[in-house]
């Protein structure tokens, strides 16, 4: 196989693997979320008060691989070209269970 090959066939796996395969808990992420994001994002995710991203309107965004997802959340986010009244979404300090949970919520909830 040549080099070339194994570079696609390896990114096929990562984005066939996890695009959408989200493996966690969406009622305890639904939980999650409501503690730790819903006071920016609110509780209907369309941006509370323009606090942060609306994910009724840019549900796109999840669209993206999980773990970039996932590193988004547990490193923060300043989004380019946009700016909300809570500034950049600050690091998040959950581990990858939690990190899974409250992904599996939003894309459940959100991801149309």
């Amino acid at each position: 196989m040549t080099k070339i090959n194994t570079v696609v066939l390896g990114l096929l796996l990562f984005y066939s693997s996890s695009s959408f395969a989200v493996s966690g808990n969406p009622e305890r992420g639904q939980s999650l979320f409501m503690q730790r994001c819903a006071m920016c994002h609110g509780q209907d995710g369309q941006g509370n008060n323009g606090m942060a991203v609306n994910f009724r309107e840019e549900w796109h965004r999840l669209t993206k691989p999980d773990q970039v997802i996932m590193d988004n959340i547990r490193n923060g986010l300043r989004t380019p070209g946009k700016s909300y009244s809570a500034g950049m979404m600050p690091p998040q300090v959950l581990n990858d269970r939690d990190l899974r949970d409250v992904l599996a919520y939003i894309k459940q909830r959100f991801l149309h």
